[in-house]
């Protein structure tokens, strides 16, 4: 059985899964040209060194913003397959019904998520997996900051009320670390397309995949990595 197994050695954002596939050998031309829905977007995929050790990064410059209320209509009008767009509008649907039960709002606002970004790493994260054509994924605990932090709405716990609700069910760690590990794309991603398992035995590993974060934390590689092989 082909695998592809996640383990979120310092964190996961829907960004650092993007790299972490990206450096695990999807093709970017691929992802740009499914990406290419969101008008006015652009990929752009570089490196950066974590406690010494070196990882794919990928950030999207969005010409114009889109609204939250544009995001389900651009990924369901995209030329996308069937597949991809009813697992990217399912996650896209977690996240607001999480926001909107936490605002205790019937209009949505994302906050702290950031415009296009979320659908497009959403999507890529998507397209990245079927580029791959495992069998199946899975994902070893997700690693979540403590204490507080601040936000544009003042101090908030480092594990947000968002991040928390889209990993009921999903094993975490806390590490010592005051800062978002953890981002709620991340979290609706990996507890959407992966089985939690912390003991997975591969068989063979054929590659893996280094996606970096965009913090530097002292003893702990802000680092997203993930393996490809069999079981």
């Amino acid at each position: 059985m082909r695998i592809l197994y996640f383990d979120p050695i310092g964190g996961i954002s829907g960004d650092m899964i993007l790299a972490a596939l990206i450096d695990l050998g999807v093709s970017v031309d691929h992802l740009k040209r499914n990406l290419r829905f969101v008008k006015g977007s652009e990929m752009k995929v570089g490196r950066a060194i974590r406690q010494g050790v070196s990882a794919r990064t990928v950030r999207f410059n969005i010409g114009k913003p889109i609204k939250e209320k544009q995001f389900l209509p651009l990924i369901k009008e995209s030329k996308l397959s069937p597949r991809i767009k009813s697992r990217a509008v399912a996650i896209v649907q977690r996240i607001f019904a999480v926001e909107k039960k936490i605002h205790h709002a019937q209009h949505l606002h994302l906050h702290e998520l950031a415009d296009a970004d979320t659908i497009l790493d959403i999507v890529g994260a998507l397209v990245g997996i079927d580029y791959l054509k495992v069998d199946k994924v899975f994902s070893r605990p997700v690693k979540v900051g403590s204490g507080l932090i601040k936000t544009s709405e003042g101090p908030m716990p480092a594990f947000n009320f968002a991040t928390a609700e889209l990993l009921k069910g999903f094993p975490i760690h806390f590490l010592p670390v005051q800062a978002e590990l953890t981002t709620p794309t991340g979290a609706a991603i990996i507890s959407s397309i992966t089985t939690p398992n912390e003991n997975f035995i591969m068989s063979r590993i054929e590659r893996i995949g280094l996606g970096a974060g965009s913090m530097e934390i002292d003893g702990h590689p802000n680092i997203l990595r993930v393996f490809l092989g069999d079981s």
